[in-house]
């Protein structure tokens, strides 16, 4: 069942600011996944885990 009487122009002013706060956190979101991807894939090797390709123990 639908409502009666809807005005969509009224609707639409009183949505646009709920709008744009979920638009800026998915932008958010993204900007924060692509920064883990690239902190994870930055090619650098922590010390510990070359210790443990090389077979030897890191004595911190």
């Amino acid at each position: 069942m639908s409502a009666p009487d809807t005005n969509t122009e009224k609707q639409a002013k009183s949505h646009v600011a709920p709008i744009w706060g979920i638009g800026l956190a998915v932008f958010v979101g993204l900007v924060l996944a692509v920064a883990m991807v690239f902190s994870a894939t930055d090619g650098e090797t922590d010390t510990d885990d070359a210790a443990i390709q090389s077979g030897t123990e890191s004595l911190d």
